[in-house]
């Protein structure tokens, strides 16, 4: 430690400050310290700075934040601050459990006056998760069954373009092609 000023110690310090705790980004534009070295400053110059790193959030947390950020009641970063995590984490966990889809955000619900005993039930909620994730399921379906149709229809437009003396039997390749039978 003896190594290093204060004023050297303290510039780390506050770079680690500035660029909201990211000490990589310090240590690569000063070329010093080590992370375990810098962490040490930062306990001993600027105490509760540190962003100090847990293991592996549980699931029902991770759960509890996408509800919150999807439902449009938290943003990624309110969240990200509640669990512990960097708010890019929160994002990834939102697209790991509602897939792929872009912009997808539940309807915030106004609590309706005088019935509030159902929120704070975690019943009633659970069982509102539960509707939710089955009326997902369904809709997911029923892409599934659109996006089939639509291949379909494309290969018999595809088929009704062709000249008078298309063989009808292409269709069946077809259609053992889209459905990978």
């Amino acid at each position: 430690m003896a190594k290093y000023t204060r004023e050297q110690r303290q510039r780390a310090v506050e770079l680690y400050v500035k660029y909201e705790c990211c000490a990589a980004d310090v240590i690569r534009e000063l070329g010093y310290p080590s992370k375990e070295v810098l962490a040490s400053w930062i306990d001993e110059l600027a105490p509760g700075e540190r962003r100090i790193r847990r293991g592996p959030v549980p699931g029902e947390l991770k759960r509890d934040a996408v509800l919150k950020v999807a439902s449009g009641e938290l943003s990624s970063r309110e969240a990200a601050e509640a669990v512990g995590v960097d708010s890019s984490v929160v994002r990834n966990w939102k697209r790991q459990l509602l897939g792929d889809a872009k912009g997808l955000m539940v309807a915030k619900r106004e609590p309706e006056r005088g019935d509030s005993s159902q929120q704070d039930d975690p019943d009633a909620l659970r069982g509102e998760i539960a509707t939710l994730r089955a009326d997902l399921e369904r809709l997911r379906a029923e892409q599934r069954a659109m996006e089939i149709r639509l291949a379909i229809m494309k290969g018999a437009a595809e088929l009704v373009g062709k000249e008078p003396g298309a063989d009808p039997d292409n269709l069946m390749y077809f259609v053992k092609s889209v459905f990978r039978v």
